[in-house]
């Protein structure tokens, strides 16, 4: 709960440091990339988390990490940020609540979806579409793959979601062939 406020305050932060709408993806990407960046590499971690060494130290070698990079200014000043307030093992979650801010911003929603094969890219199309109308909002697609759904699709988008698999159907047809054989019994007299 703790970490959730603090990433919150520092996403909120940075939404409100940019004007331009169009400022946003590439602020986003680039404090994804980092977040990537700092889950993958040990050794980049090992040196910025080490409080033994000198803070200087540690800042020169994120602003060598982003200048690489070409991380957008607006991130590389939230990371000194964050850096110098021991703030950055919290980078993940700035990111992930940033992304919410941007979507609402840009009147968007993600829709993760999860289907048995990748889907084509004229599926996906229609898909987005069809999501886009019934939310009211541009649609994020986010495909996985689960051979375990056997067909359909399940997707979620916001806190909806929505079953269209071949497995959930097959459920609910036993579930409710099971309840009219107990009614069945109870109604027969022997």
């Amino acid at each position: 709960m703790k970490n959730r406020l603090i990433a919150t305050r520092y996403a909120q932060g940075l939404g409100m440091a940019l004007d331009r709408d169009s400022d946003l993806e590439p602020v986003l990407h680039g404090l994804q990339r980092f977040a990537d960046l700092l889950e993958q590499e040990d050794e980049l971690r090992a040196v910025l988390f080490n409080p033994s060494l000198s803070r200087s130290m540690r800042t020169a070698l994120l602003e060598a990490v982003c200048a690489h990079d070409e991380t957008p200014v607006p991130v590389v000043r939230l990371l000194d940020l964050m850096l110098r307030r021991s703030r950055l093992a919290y980078v993940r979650d700035v990111a992930g609540i940033f992304a919410q801010i941007v979507d609402e911003r840009l009147n968007r929603i993600e829709a993760r979806v999860i289907a048995p094969t990748p889907l084509a890219e004229e599926l996906e199309d229609r898909l987005r579409q069809g999501l886009a109308h019934y939310s009211g909002k541009a649609v994020r697609l986010d495909v996985r793959v689960d051979p375990g759904i056997i067909d359909g699709v399940v997707v979620h988008m916001g806190e909806q979601v929505i079953d269209g698999s071949l497995y959930t159907q097959l459920e609910r047809l036993k579930e409710k062939l099971l309840t009219e054989e107990i009614v069945f019994d109870e109604t027969r007299s022997d």
